[in-house]
């Protein structure tokens, strides 16, 4: 029975090569398709699910309260709530803590800076699984002075030789010692570290505090718990020791402290606080993902569908044959399932093919660095098989009825019906096959329309006024090896710069737009106000010429003066900081003093608030304190034209002011660019499956207008005899279809809203939802659709009535 299964498919497929070829084409591409996007979503779910004790391990994430409002989430909180965790609740098996160390490491007259770098305990080796190639950073981290570095590091400083014991000299913390060589971090990872400095060195050079201290933030604290633990009951346990222990210092600055303990499985997809790693992705983004993969895949099962049923009068003679000499409609439902299921599996190994070529394309268009594929999966296979026959089934089963349940009498006359439908106008009066076309290209606009929001809410935040300048801004990252001279060689280099031909200006400062702040300082309020009314504020210290070069509006007063050194004991805010401090007006402020630190500094000027990280993030209040000197970030405003000839001079000046530092630099508006990176590869990667979707739905599509035109060639030369035109036979031929691609733009409009609103909420600064967003999509599709049906309608319409009407 399965062989002659095998044997009339085998006939029927190389009968009907058109046929053949657009359900294979179409079922492919949607597999293949379908392939891509799992293979992004299980990367992006993949995320810290390697650890062998991921289900115990946990971050300690933390939000600081003021006055009972939320000021801060920190991502690296407090410094002492590791060891406070370990030395009172039994259920926290270690811990591990990261402390930021970024700075210029010098070996064998080499420099580097290294952003990755970071202080760490010995546990961190164990609880995250590090691979040691070589040393036993594991016991040597006991004692100060030690760093561990990754195999990537190893070969950029030592090249052949051997690293264990080798000294590395450290800008910020003395001399190191190598005592370890770790396998680099894969890339589906939220770490990202390359260089660990022993924590032990850290408490040696900084003290005890780095222990202990509650209010003290930019720690990153993880605890193994034992197997059972209910983090909610540990957290909240926690929260209730913490609030008394430091019920004194809590009380006094009307804080609160709340801890919350977060699968590190969740960080990837779930976490954007201060002081990540490194930016991690969107829930959100991957979750529509996962249902476009859907959605692409039952496309490719509709064309089946449609085509299957459409070819349905011309299977009819053989249904006919077939029952005449005995077959059961159990027999042809199994012949026409089996005809599926091959098709299907053809189709589906094909689309591994495609997948397999795609798939290093999508790495490069949406920037990650996957270096997986599906079939390394275990269950990979079988799943892939289990989709296949459902696929089969899905598609296969609805024809096979139709086809089944023809009268072998009428089907032998050629004088067979279905339900609801005429012979010649089968596609036309087949209400469930124009509800699956209507579906398709539905959920095609749908997909055009997200597309379009994505690259108009980039194109907005991009051209939104931020409040500030950065065209033409070189930043230059600042000496990380100083000395007692630093003021005189940093003035130096300055006036070295702004004598250079084609530069404007320059200034300096601790952090520039699109960079986070390094500061934030709790406990400021107006002088003489109890500490209870402390907040918590974000702080730059900048230089003089900083407000002029980055085009910030000063709103009130005025700006710090190089003249007048005492301005050092004078402040300026942003508005978002007065109104926090609960000032009054911006000119209210001025002259107001201020406790930070203790420090009594008075207000000179207010600045107009602007977007600092993007406008993604409502502006945050801030503190700009002045120093003339301020090493990490030196500014240089050039003139277009002379911008080949700057750089050049800047690092000249630069090397040799700052020798044994590296020369980095950027420009300020493509560092800011890169906040919108998420925007930017969510925008690509929807655009390439919707692409996808819509020429699988136009692919479908194609195969029924030229099934229907083959229906039609009859009527068609009837009407051209009895005069009809070629403009009439054309719209008679276009309209049917038209009309559904509207009456799916009609019925996308709601769930086009619900996406749209979805995705834009996360935005405080968001386009609007205009009529074109719903418009525009209907007509690209409807474009699309024309195109596609266009060619075959012409030549049917152009036929001569006489061969039309020799057609059987």
């Amino acid at each position: 029975m399965l062989r002659n299964y095998f044997l009339i498919t085998w006939r029927n497929l190389k009968r009907n090569p058109l046929y053949l070829g657009l359900n294979i084409l179409g079922l492919s591409i949607g597999i293949a398709a379908t392939l891509l996007v799992w293979h992004y979503v299980i990367y992006q779910k993949s995320y810290d699910t390697f650890f062998e004790a991921k289900g115990e391990l946990y971050r300690v994430n933390l939000d600081r309260y003021d006055d009972g409002e939320l000021s801060t989430q920190w991502a690296s909180g407090a410094a002492g709530i590791g060891n406070a965790m370990k030395e009172e609740f039994p259920e926290v098996v270690e811990f591990a803590k990261f402390h930021s160390l970024e700075g210029i490491y010098e070996y064998d007259q080499q420099t580097f800076r290294e952003t990755k770098s970071y202080f760490g305990t010995a546990s961190v080796f164990e609880m995250f699984d590090l691979e040691i190639l070589q040393g036993n950073p594991v016991k040597d981290f006991e004692r100060p002075q030690t760093v561990a570095i990754s195999e990537s590091i190893a070969n950029k400083y030592f090249g052949e030789e051997d690293p264990v014991g080798k000294r590395l000299q450290f800008s910020r913390e003395g001399e190191v010692e190598v005592v370890g060589v770790f396998k680099d971090l894969p890339s589906n990872t939220h770490l990202d570290f390359n260089m660990l400095v022993s924590y032990q060195t850290q408490i040696k050079n900084w003290g005890e505090n780095v222990e202990n201290a509650f209010y003290w933030d930019g720690f990153i604290t993880y605890v193994k718990l034992k197997q059972g633990t209910d983090p909610l009951y540990l957290a909240e346990k926690t929260n209730e020791f913490i609030a008394a222990k430091e019920a004194e210092m809590l009380e006094k600055f009307n804080h609160r402290m709340d801890f919350t303990l977060m699968p590190v499985g969740d960080i990837h997809l779930g976490s954007s606080f201060l002081g990540e790693f490194k930016s991690n992705g969107d829930a959100k983004s991957v979750g529509f993902l996962t249902l476009i993969g859907f959605l692409i895949i039952i496309i490719a099962w509709i064309n089946y569908i449609n085509l299957s049923t459409a070819r349905a009068v011309d299977r009819g003679k053989e249904v006919g044959v077939r029952k005449t000499n005995g077959a059961t409609k159990q027999h042809l439902i199994m012949q026409f399932l089996f005809e599926a299921l091959v098709i299907n599996l053809f189709a589906g190994f094909i689309g591994l093919y495609f997948y397999q070529l795609a798939a290093p394309y999508l790495d490069i268009l949406a920037e990650t660095e996957t270096n997986f594929s599906l079939w390394e999966i275990p269950l990979f296979i079988p799943v892939f098989l289990g989709v296949i026959l459902i696929g089969a089934l899905i598609s296969g089963f609805y024809p096979a009825m139709v086809l089944s349940s023809f009268n072998p009498i009428n089907s032998l006359k050629g004088t067979f019906n279905l339900p609801g439908s005429g012979a010649s106008t089968l596609f036309s009066h087949n209400q469930l096959r124009k509800g699956l076309v209507i579906f398709q290209f539905a959920t095609s606009i749908i997909l055009i329309a997200a597309t379009f929001t994505i690259f108009r809410q980039l194109s907005f935040m991009q051209n939104y006024d931020k409040g500030v300048d950065l065209e033409q801004v070189v930043v230059v990252r600042g000496p990380g090896v100083t000395d007692s001279t630093f003021n005189d060689k940093m003035a130096n280099f300055l006036r070295r710069v702004d004598q250079t031909a084609g530069v404007s200006s320059t200034a300096t400062s601790t952090s520039v737009p699109g960079i986070t702040y390094k500061f934030n300082v709790g406990t400021t309020r107006r002088w003489g106000a109890p500490e209870s009314e402390g907040k918590q504020l974000d702080m730059l210290t900048v230089n003089d010429d900083f407000i002029e070069m980055y085009g910030v509006e000063m709103i009130a007063g005025e700006n710090f003066s190089a003249e007048i050194y005492a301005d050092t004991n004078y402040m300026m805010l942003n508005e978002a900081g007065v109104k926090l401090l609960g000032l009054g007006t911006p000119e209210e402020a001025l002259g107001q003093q201020i406790d930070q630190w203790g420090d009594r500094l008075t207000i000179k000027g207010v600045f107009k608030d602007f977007y600092h990280r993007s406008i993604k993030n409502e502006p945050i209040p801030t503190i700009y304190r002045y120093w003339p000197y301020v090493n990490q970030y030196q500014s240089i405003k050039v003139e277009t034209a002379a911008l080949e000839t700057v750089i050049p001079n800047v690092q000249e000046a630069f090397e040799s002011t700052f020798p044994g530092n590296p020369f980095e630099y950027f420009f300020a508006d493509e560092k800011y660019g890169q906040l919108y990176k998420a925007e930017q590869t969510s925008g690509k990667i929807f655009s390439l499956f919707s692409l996808l979707a819509v020429a699988v739905a136009c692919l479908g599509l194609f195969g029924l207008i030229s099934y229907s035109l083959v229906r039609r060639t009859k009527e068609i030369g009837i009407r051209k005899v009895l005069g009809a035109t070629y403009q009439h036979i054309l719209g008679l031929l276009l309209k049917d279809f038209l009309f559904l691609v509207i009456f799916a733009g009609l019925i996308a409009i709601p769930f086009t809203w619900w996406a749209i609103t979805s995705w834009l909420e996360e935005y405080p600064q968001r386009i609007g939802i205009q009529i074109d967003l719903f418009i525009l999509p209907v007509i690209v599709v409807m474009g699309l659709a024309l195109l596609t049906i266009l060619r075959s309608t012409i030549i049917s319409a152009q036929a001569k009535p006489v061969d039309s009407l020799r057609v059987d």
